[in-house]
């Protein structure tokens, strides 16, 4: 998936590994449980910025908006970067959904790295029912 620059994109997870609630969307990329509760959310997204210094960012959104973000500076080096976005956060059980999206400032669209490793993720899981 390319992210474009300056654009918080839609990280776009098409394949679930495991899904007991059906509370991922692979249509909309959108976490939507049905009970009610704290729920941890972790995400990772690895970007290859090539050689070009850039900041990149990371974030949870609560119904479309950030409510968690991670940020990391590139430093020019031609590797992939990984960022990685972690936080509990409270949903109603019934219209609330959680995304991820990623930032950068690069210049240039660059890609999101997916690799058959998982080095790019999301995962979201009940810890307390309210």
């Amino acid at each position: 998936q390319d992210v474009a620059t300056s654009t918080a994109t839609l990280v776009e997870f098409n394949l679930e590994d495991y899904d007991s609630a059906s509370a991922w969307n692979t249509s909309t990329h959108r976490f939507t449980p049905q009970v009610a509760g704290w729920y941890q959310f972790n995400g990772q997204i690895t970007l290859n910025t090539g050689s070009t210094a850039c900041v990149l960012q990371a974030g949870l959104y609560k119904n479309g908006t950030e409510v968690r973000w991670s940020q990391q500076h590139s430093g020019g080096q031609a590797i992939d970067h990984t960022l990685q976005v972690t936080s509990q956060i409270e949903v109603n059980g019934s219209s609330d959904y959680i995304d991820i999206r990623v930032w950068q400032n690069h210049g240039s669209t660059i890609g999101i790295v997916e690799r058959t490793n998982k080095v790019t993720f999301f995962e979201g899981f009940l810890v307390r029912a309210t």
